[in-house]
């Protein structure tokens, strides 16, 4: 007696594995595009990850307020609380995902966070289909997040499928060229763009300056672009100078510490002031005016 009653465990134990392995089977089989996603990140993300073949799969948290200043540090008492307290100092570090709610409802995900690791192919699908599902979302932050050129028009495409998510930061990624027609071009609807720390040179600043506006285009979406810290210097602030001639929505430009001498700083500061169009500027905008005219005549 005793026998079979040891056996039945490993016999429902052995069964319950199998079932397992073929539940992840057919998900694998599946994939990613059967999936019908809640709008619970929390739930969503794991479930895709399994069902797309990803087997390391960061953890989602939700981003807790400060309970004391960033500099400081807990009291010391004793051993567990100083390994906490070195696990808080360095979580930082883990892949994660971590999301802020406007209220405690799952579904309620304003602003999605990524730092330190990079994205495959596999998991910027995984999480494009995440992100569309939350219809709250109004930020995406990835700090320190590479991105592989291809993936990019994936990222610049997402306002057009998340309809409140407007704000984007790439902190700490150096960007290829091609980014900054992407994410400040005519057909960009980002809204609020920061792109600290990327290595952003004289000539990065100067597709930066024909993605905000040239004689024949001009982005009227952006309203708010951060390009602190780095390496613009003065020829690239006069590039960007041109770029802001004929732009009408850039409410706030940040260019600090970006080695911007006088010849930068007078570029810029012309630009602000009333100032007098170039012929090819002149040119251009008699033709705006008369396609205008004729459009209304025609409606009429």
């Amino acid at each position: 007696m005793r026998r079979r009653s040891d056996r039945a465990p490993r016999e429902k134990a052995l069964v319950a594995t199998e079932e397992e392995t073929k539940s992840a089977g057919r998900k694998g089989e599946q994939g990613p595009e059967g999936f019908q996603c809640s709008g619970a990140l929390e739930r969503d993300f794991p479930e895709l990850c399994a069902r797309a073949g990803i087997t390391h799969v960061p953890r989602v948290t939700v981003r807790p307020a400060p309970s004391f200043p960033a500099d400081a540090e807990p009291p010391a008492g004793t051993l567990e609380e100083a390994l906490a307290r070195i696990e808080r100092k360095y979580r930082s570090f883990q892949p994660r995902i971590q999301v802020e709610r406007e209220q405690e409802e799952p579904r309620s995900v304003r602003a999605v966070f990524l730092r330190g690791w990079k994205l495959e192919e596999e998991m910027l699908g995984v999480l494009s289909q995440c992100l569309t599902a939350l219809g709250a979302l109004q930020e995406l932050h990835l700090w320190n997040v590479p991105l592989p050129e291809p993936l990019l028009p994936v990222l610049a495409a997402l306002p057009t499928r998340c309809s409140r998510l407007r704000t984007l930061s790439l902190e700490g990624n150096p960007l290829p060229e091609s980014a900054f027609q992407l994410l400040m071009g005519t057909g960009s609807l980002w809204r609020h763009l920061s792109l600290r720390c990327c290595s952003i040179g004289a000539a990065a600043a100067e597709r930066i300056g024909r993605s905000l506006s040239t004689p024949g285009s001009c982005n009227r979406s952006l309203e708010s672009l951060v390009l602190s810290f780095n390496r613009i210097g003065d020829r690239g602030a006069q590039r960007i100078a041109e770029g802001l001639r004929l732009n009408r929505s850039l409410l706030s430009l940040s260019l600090a510490s970006n080695d911007i001498g006088d010849a930068g700083a007078s570029a810029l500061a012309q630009v602000l002031a009333p100032f007098a169009l170039s012929p090819e500027e002149e040119a251009q905008r008699r033709r705006l005016l008369l396609a205008r005219a004729l459009g209304r005549s025609r409606a009429r």
